[in-house]
């Protein structure tokens, strides 16, 4: 277990180098658009939930 942990530990070190060199490199206005990308999983994860509450309101039903 503690192998596996500094292995992750050293990717994420390597990544995280990588990471600062892609920001360094890429112009602020680029990164704008990637805020945008990360909002939408969550407006298209909230219809997700209502099949749930829909299945349970059934299951009360039969009851």
């Amino acid at each position: 277990q503690q192998l596996e942990i500094l292995k992750l530990k050293a990717r994420v070190k390597k990544l995280e180098r990588l990471n600062k060199v892609v920001v360094a490199s890429t112009p602020i206005s680029a990164a704008k658009p990637a805020v945008v990308d990360v909002s939408t999983p969550i407006s298209s994860a909230k219809p997700a939930a209502k099949p749930k509450e829909i299945s349970w309101m059934q299951e009360e039903a039969l009851i």
